[in-house]
């Protein structure tokens, strides 16, 4: 039904919900399309923005519906106005324009509203604003915007009188509403215990202990504990299997976090290597476990635990391997330039 398939998006004390208002029946005719297509591309949370960008765009009429003839990502029809002349290619290639620019805007989610309204000043100027916005104001401003339209009209090889929609921002919110309910959970994220595979340097697992190889099941005993109100510590998460998970030299078994929820009777586990489905998640209360490749959180092969979402979008984190030098457990970490980018998977758990 269409209030299932609306974008819900809790964070931290305050939740949201992003919906198109307004909108044409021409519009929500597509909503099919769009959504099919926004999950090949991982924009699954972006639908509602979508509608809402297609209205302003087209109304939801004629051939190039979401205006995407002159973008990047056309391969096959003239650039020019309304040079698509197939609906489905046209929302193809705007769903990958606003991937763009809301990667490159470094949206965090449907509700990171000051991104988003970078990335569709983005999506009407080229991406080229928005290094520009960036740099001079730190994000999009009413004011930028108007100055880069100036900017960009007073070329000497530019030939119009504008540049652009100085007012799209504004032109496809009127369509897209975030509106605010009471957290279900507090603040600082699910209150998942934090345990430290350092404390268990003395419990033998794989070719040393928990403390060298044991992240894995140090992780899954934090989500574990949550989620049965019962104490279940990592050796107890590595006493019911031995080594049967775990591989020399690399280390536990992806399977294990299935494997070892049934033994414990924690619900089923779903593996997605979407950022924006892990947002969603997290934001409903279900906690996440992430496994990490070299970067922020390791030097090699990593697995932390993500808690929650604040109210603007950053997660926060239990990491098996935090110290009071590191103080992970107190700090927000961006989803796409700290965790998502040296993420390897994601493992999603029941809510509890």
């Amino acid at each position: 039904s269409y209030v299932e398939n609306l974008t819900m998006f809790f964070g931290g004390s305050a939740s949201g919900l992003a919906m198109a208002v307004g909108v044409s029946d021409e519009v929500l005719a597509y909503r099919a399309t769009i959504q099919q297509v926004a999950q090949k591309y991982g924009m699954e949370a972006y639908v509602e923005l979508l509608m809402a960008v297609m209205m302003q765009e087209s109304g939801g009429r004629g051939s190039d519906p979401m205006q995407a003839a002159e973008g990047g990502f056309n391969k096959k029809y003239p650039h020019v106005p309304n040079g698509i002349t197939d609906p489905a290619y046209s929302i193809e290639c705007g769903i990958q324009e606003l991937k763009y620019a809301l990667d490159k805007a470094g949206c965090t989610g449907p509700t990171d509203l000051d991104r988003i309204k970078l990335a569709l000043q983005g999506y009407n100027y080229g991406s080229g604003y928005i290094d520009w916005a960036m740099e001079r104001d730190g994000g999009y401003t009413k004011e930028n915007a108007i100055a880069y339209s100036d900017m960009m009209c007073a070329r000497p090889n530019w030939h119009y009188d504008r540049y652009g929609d100085k007012e799209y921002v504004e032109h496809v919110l009127r369509y897209y509403q975030i509106t605010n309910t009471g957290g279900s959970y507090p603040a600082n994220g699910m209150q998942i215990p934090h345990y430290l595979q350092t404390d268990y340097g003395n419990i033998p697992y794989g070719g040393g202990s928990i403390a060298s190889s044991g992240c894995g099941p140090t992780s899954f005993a934090m989500i574990a504990s949550y989620l049965t109100g019962n104490t279940i510590t990592p050796p107890d998460a590595v006493a019911w299997c031995g080594n049967s998970y775990y591989k020399p030299g690399v280390g536990t078994y992806w399977s294990y976090f299935q494997a070892a929820a049934s033994h414990f009777g924690c619900g089923s586990v779903t593996q997605t290597s979407n950022a924006n489905t892990v947002l969603q998640a997290l934001s409903e209360g279900c906690p996440v476990i992430s496994s990490q490749r070299a970067g922020l959180f390791t030097s090699g092969g990593h697995f932390i635990v993500l808690r929650g979402v604040t109210a603007n979008g950053k997660v926060l984190v239990n990491d098996p391997n935090d110290s009071d030098a590191k103080n992970y457990i107190n700090r927000e970490f961006d989803m796409m330039s700290e965790i998502h980018a040296t993420a390897n998977a994601y493992w999603i758990f029941d809510k509890k």
